[in-house]
């Protein structure tokens, strides 16, 4: 049996007296436990919470992944695609054209990608709906800063990658 009493001091300084009322009306009772009301509420919240921890956690790991592989792929293809793109300079093109076509193909593979995954999001977070505290399932906020964090970082990876064109010797390109 549970007892639930209103102090206005603290309960637990207050659990000797409680104790000694409650052996009164019923001697030989134990008294397994004394805490507060705050005490209780935080221990029944405390599974909820750490699942939110975790998802957080595991959603910002999501996020550095997503980063970082977004990063390497657009880098890896920017360089794979160098020589063509020195080769367009050298009959004519200008840097910032082959610039805006490096960011062209990196952001079309991008946008590739994020119309795949909000295909799956719009599936799955109904699913995962249980997990989330004050969120709507396919909350449009969160949808809308992932996708713009992932495009800035797409622009970045490019801007990164592209830099290399403004200073390479065409000629060196052109004769490998």
């Amino acid at each position: 049996m549970s007892i639930l009493i209103a102090t206005r001091g603290n309960p637990i300084a207050m659990a000797r007296s409680l104790q000694e009322v409650v052996w009164v009306a019923a001697p030989g009772t134990t008294i397994s436990g004394v805490a507060s009301l705050s005490d209780l509420v935080e221990r029944a919240l405390a599974p909820g919470r750490y699942r939110a921890l975790l998802s957080g956690i595991f959603a910002v790991m999501a996020l550095l992944l997503t980063t970082v592989g977004v990063a390497g792929l657009i880098a890896r293809g920017v360089a794979t695609r160098l020589r063509e793109l020195c080769i367009r300079m050298a009959v004519g093109a200008t840097p910032s054209r082959a610039f805006m076509l490096a960011v062209s193909r990196g952001l079309g593979a991008v946008v590739t990608g994020m119309t795949a995954g909000l295909v799956a999001t719009r599936f799955t977070s109904y699913w995962l709906s249980a997990y989330l505290y004050e969120v709507r399932a396919g909350d449009a906020l969160t949808v809308f800063a992932t996708a713009a964090a992932t495009i800035v970082v797409c622009l970045g990876a490019t801007v990164l990658a592209t830099r290399r064109l403004r200073r390479i010797d065409l000629a060196a390109v052109l004769r490998e």
